[in-house]
């Protein structure tokens, strides 16, 4: 899986890529937000990978609108640190999937970014891609209940193959 990270110059930098390059991450960096939005047309990446605080705030959002735009399946990650509450909600209005706040752990940044990609990629299959279902009243069953909204309904699968019907 290919990764754009764009952070601040730091030992934080370095720890993420190595921990991403021994899950078999390529990792490209970007020095500057300019060179980060010019690697992300030129390129597709899985994951990009964004160091925020309240210095380049304006400047990260802008970024994150533009990539939105420019890589719409890509994940988009923000390392965040010393931004309220607003500052956080406003990048995930513009597009960001999910953030970590310093100080983490970078294996388990890894593992979270894996998961944010593979849910990312469920989400971005069409609708015509997905299994469709619709929901059909059991044999005998009103379909009523007042312990739960879906007792006495059952699941079907609509143009699965034959052999994944429910059972």
């Amino acid at each position: 899986m290919k990764v754009l990270i764009f952070l601040p110059p730091c030992t934080l930098q370095e720890s993420v890529s190595s921990v991403l390059t021994t899950r078999e991450f390529s990792v490209e960096t970007a020095e500057s937000a300019t060179e980060c939005l010019e690697c992300a047309r030129l390129g597709e990446y899985e994951a990009i990978l964004l160091g925020v605080d309240n210095e380049n705030y304006g400047d990260v959002l802008i970024v994150v609108e533009l990539l939105r735009q420019n890589q719409p399946y890509a994940t988009l990650f923000i390392f965040e640190r010393n931004l309220d509450l607003d500052q956080r909600f406003r990048l995930f209005d513009a597009g960001v999937d999910d953030c970590v706040c310093e100080p983490f752990f970078p294996q388990e940044f890894a593992v979270r970014l894996e998961a944010s990609i593979r849910l990312r990629h469920a989400t971005s299959r069409s609708v015509s891609e997905k299994v469709r279902y619709k929901l059909i009243p059991k044999a005998g069953g009103s379909g009523k209940s007042s312990a739960s909204p879906v007792r006495g309904l059952n699941l079907a699968r609509i143009g699965a193959s034959p052999g994944c019907e429910d059972q």
